[in-house]
């Protein structure tokens, strides 16, 4: 497409979306609308008040009051700093001054009251928290409240998230509004079939665990006490060291996630009193607007595309020897390694031969495998081994795959060893016409690296 042709396409895409919202809500409750749809996928999700910035009746009161506890926060970091340099100052004297030691003071603040209830921290666990906000030992390796900050910030990592839940969830309730708008006034004359379709619905939906807590993360305390302003935080540096009261920068500049959140709490306070439901159709055109402009071509000189990895060969020519063995081997590893979003919502799928899906999967258990596996391809074999060490499924699965090796009818010797050539005294699987004997530990291992 050409930069003309690709700057009119886009002016249409615009005007369509802006027709679409004027032309069924007016101007004020367009605004609203807009204010509804654009909001950033963590605020959507959340339930929170305090996300939501919604815990009063002015949202930027709240906004000041977050300040006030940076303030509070920042002006307790610099004091304790100095308490610490006194402190290794008085030991570097020695006796009688080495056993003198001032405690770090601690203020409460207006989102965490209760903050200095035990004591404020000791330098070992302010190192222990510093080291729990470590990406680079691994996003799964940071605690619990790093990790739901970590997807909760990015609209893509939430997004796949809240997947995991997308089947099996809805209530009766949200089954009955979409058949309602699909079928209009006639979904009120429900015939015996579906009738009996939304009575089904509704035992499913009273009979499995309850997975508001696994999927509303953003709701949590764990994300609404990790929002903070634009900034970089300060932290002495001897909290880590143990010594030297330079300090060091934290190198995690988080989003403005508040101000984000109390500006869309504002525009929805203009909203029309009796309020303004998110139309499907005004979504849909925004989930669905694409610029071409981006797309126009400046630059025609392209790369050559790369050379298939080495290891693709050799697999290929392990296939072609033994394409049964590979086929059983992976049908039995896409068995006993369930999908992440089964094991989310209790599935039948999640269940690993005789063991049972659990019942009980908590959130701690879910972010923790979602992001072991983030960058992997999703679903496939090495997500979902990598994904099973944390979820509870990984002893039942290997205990599988050991009884699935230990199989001596899949057992076969290849047509060049000594057993085939002197006749072998073993059971010998006939589909096998491999000159190499049949190793499926070997395929296994195979299928999940290139998977």
């Amino acid at each position: 497409m050409q930069l003309v042709d690709a700057i009119w396409a886009d002016v249409l895409s615009v005007a369509r979306v802006l027709a679409v919202c004027f032309g069924n809500n007016g101007l004020d409750a367009c605004m609203c609308q807009l204010s509804i749809v654009l909001q950033p996928k963590w605020r959507k999700l959340s339930t929170n008040p305090v996300v939501r910035c919604e815990d009063g009746n002015d949202p930027w009161d709240q906004l000041v009051k977050r300040v006030d506890d940076l303030i509070t926060e920042g002006a307790e970091n610099m004091i304790n700093f100095f308490i610490d340099g006194i402190n290794i100052f008085l030991q570097d004297l020695g006796w009688p001054f080495s056993d003198a030691n001032f405690d770090p003071v601690c203020f409460p603040t207006h989102l965490r009251p209760d903050r200095c209830v035990g004591g404020p921290l000791t330098p070992a666990q302010a190192a222990k928290l510093t080291q729990c906000e470590d990406a680079s030992r691994g996003l799964e390796n940071m605690c619990y409240f790093a990790r739901v900050r970590h997807i909760c910030s990015n609209d893509d990592l939430l997004e796949g998230y809240d997947s995991l839940f997308a089947n099996g969830y809805k209530s009766v309730d949200e089954t009955q509004a979409e058949f309602a708008r699909a079928f209009g006034e006639s979904f009120e004359y429900l015939d015996p079939t579906m009738a009996e379709l939304m009575r089904q619905v509704e035992r499913s939906s009273k009979s499995g665990p309850d997975l508001t807590a696994r999927r509303s993360i953003c709701s949590s305390n764990a994300f609404a006490s990790a929002m903070s302003l634009d900034m970089v935080r300060w932290q002495p540096s001897n909290h880590s060291t143990g010594r030297g009261p330079a300090l060091s920068a934290d190198p995690c500049r988080r989003r403005a996630q508040l101000i984000i959140s109390c500006v869309f709490a504002n525009m929805e306070q203009h909203c029309p009193a009796d309020g303004v439901d998110p139309e499907d159709e005004m979504e849909y055109s925004i989930e669905k607007l694409d610029f071409e402009l981006p797309k126009v071509r400046f630059d025609f000189d392209v790369s050559p595309p790369p050379p298939p990895p080495v290891q693709l060969a050799a697999y290929e020519a392990l296939v072609a020897e033994d394409p049964g063995g590979f086929a059983v081997t992976r049908a039995v590893l896409e068995e006993i390694f369930p999908r992440l979003s089964d094991v989310s919502t209790s599935s039948i799928g999640a269940t690993v031969g005789t063991y049972i899906a659990d019942f009980t999967v908590t959130r701690q258990q879910l972010t923790r495998a979602y992001l072991a596996s983030l960058g992997m391809v999703p679903d496939s074999l090495g997500a979902r081994v990598i994904e099973a060490k944390h979820t509870g499924r990984w002893r039942p699965a290997c205990k599988e795959l050991h009884n699935f090796l230990n199989d001596r009818k899949r057992a076969s010797a290849g047509r060049r060893s000594q057993a085939a050539l002197k006749g072998n005294p073993h059971f010998n699987d006939d589909s096998h016409a491999s000159d190499y004997d049949r190793n499926l530990l070997l395929y296994a291992m195979m299928e999940i690296k290139m998977s």
